[in-house]
């Protein structure tokens, strides 16, 4: 694993979202709080209701991000987080492939994407249920809202409910690859310490 590489990349990434609009603002299908899911459907959806611009809103969730996968460290959950070969096979193939598709607007369809995660998660970690609440509750869309308009408050609690739990899931995702490239790089230093004495 290149360290320099994936830095670089999401260096060139965001600064091309910055100052390329449209690169964020490419919409497919309508961004909705309850179909949808990812940064740039956040972003649009937010900006809707703010009004601060969709490139503000982007870089303010990934400093949220960031700020949970921080908070999630100083609560140590992740600090003997161990996986097998095979598990780290399955965790890295798919850590990535989540990562980059939650920069965009995603679907119903992209939730099978972290069925594998979700399942070593839930295999390892006992304390960190909460970030399974995804999968349930995005995209959420029930049909009985459509015949009581009250009811919407609920779909969108829940679709709120699922927001959160899959932020704390990238958060665990990036938390765990940052302790994987720390304990690589330090392990490699130390290598070449020793034998170059």
């Amino acid at each position: 694993m290149n360290f320099n590489a994936i830095i670089l990349f999401f260096v060139v990434y965001l600064l091309d979202s910055i100052y390329y609009m449209d690169v964020l603002a490419t919409e497919w299908r309508p961004a909705d709080l309850r179909t949808t899911f990812g940064l740039l459907s956040d972003s649009l959806i937010l900006d809707k209701i703010l009004g601060v611009g969709v490139n503000a809103v982007y870089i303010i969730l990934i400093v949220i991000i960031l700020l949970l996968a921080l908070t999630l460290n100083r609560l140590k959950l992740f600090s003997n987080f161990q996986l097998d070969e095979v598990e780290e096979l399955i965790f890295y193939s798919f850590a990535f492939l989540i990562c980059l598709n939650f920069m965009y607007a995603n679907y119903d369809y992209r939730i099978a994407l972290f069925l594998p995660i979700s399942y070593i998660f839930y295999k390892k970690l006992e304390s960190t249920k909460i970030v399974h609440l995804f999968i349930f509750l995005l995209p959420i869309g029930l049909k009985i809202t459509n015949r009581n308009p009250e009811l919407i408050y609920i779909d969108n609690f829940f679709a709120i409910i699922g927001r959160i739990s899959i932020y704390v899931f990238i958060s665990c995702i990036l938390l765990i690859i940052f302790y994987e490239i720390k304990a690589y790089r330090f392990k490699n230093i130390y290598k070449f310490v020793t034998q170059n004495e």
